[in-house]
């Protein structure tokens, strides 16, 4: 072989190298995906209704309540006419109560209601979940809270997942902040960087990374899992190209609510 050939043989080979050096880049290619939630809650309320001791003023907001008319008694023995010992007092109350099905997984803490108005917020119970099945219940039984609330919250460690309207029986509402979430995302090798915008304060975030998987019952398996925050995360894999992985997840804390899906895209390498 002479000098010449030789010579461009070691260059061709160079190059081949080279071409196989790159490492594989790409982008985020985002699913149909869209969180759902089927369920309602009933809220009502109820003001203070009867009248007190002539002695006695209204009762407070959150005080005790005292009605002559609760310990009116009937001498006859329940022999006088229907209607002629007076009704008893109502109120003030509160009470809640909802009812959903098929809430992803939650996190240790759980769901948990909330009651939320201007400036206003109480926590009204945790959610409890048999088979697929969640409900809580809750009873103020001191004070109509009918001007401090204004809707619901179902939330998970903080983020506010589904809310509904008050008084009465409300559907439950995938909370809107989720479909307006944006989300861009590129990777080059290990590297990956992703930019969110719009996700909710109060509430911590995982960028998960899945791995194609026919036995798994949704097709994919989580395989690492890194802190995603507002505005963009850079996260590099110790092992693996991210190209190496099939699709791209946002969860809410160590739960599985999953808040965004996108395949991984990987560009042709020029």
């Amino acid at each position: 072989m002479s000098l010449r050939a030789a010579a461009l043989v070691a260059v061709s080979l160079l190059l081949l190298a080279g071409c196989a050096a790159k490492p594989p880049t790409g982008e985020f290619k985002p699913t149909t995906f869209a969180p759902a939630v089927s369920g309602s809650v009933v809220t009502v309320f109820q003001p203070f209704a009867g009248a007190n001791p002539a002695s006695q003023a209204p009762p407070p907001a959150n005080g005790p309540t005292q009605c002559a008319q609760n310990n009116a008694t009937d001498p006859t023995g329940g022999q006088i006419p229907p209607g002629t010992l007076p009704a008893k007092c109502k109120g003030p109350y509160t009470t809640f109560a909802l009812h959903a099905d098929g809430l992803p997984m939650g996190s240790g803490s759980g769901y948990k209601l909330y009651a939320v108005g201007p400036g206003f917020e109480y926590e009204v119970c945790t959610v409890q979940i048999a088979d697929t099945k969640a409900s809580c219940t809750a009873n103020n039984t001191k004070a109509d809270m009918e001007n401090q609330v204004k809707g619901v919250e179902l939330r998970m460690d903080g983020f506010p997942f589904a809310m509904a309207k008050v008084p009465g029986n409300q559907t439950l509402v995938v909370n809107p902040a989720i479909a307006a979430l944006k989300v861009e995302g590129s990777y080059k090798g290990h590297d990956l960087m992703v930019t969110v915008t719009g996700l909710p304060a109060n509430a911590t975030y995982k960028g998960k990374l899945y791995v194609a998987d026919a036995a798994s019952p949704t097709g994919f398996t989580a395989k690492e899992t890194f802190d995603l925050k507002e505005g963009m995360t850079m996260y590099t894999s110790a092992e693996h190209n991210i190209a190496d992985f099939a699709q791209f997840h946002i969860h809410v804390g160590d739960s599985a609510l999953n808040l965004y899906k996108a395949d991984l895209q990987t560009l042709a390498t020029k």
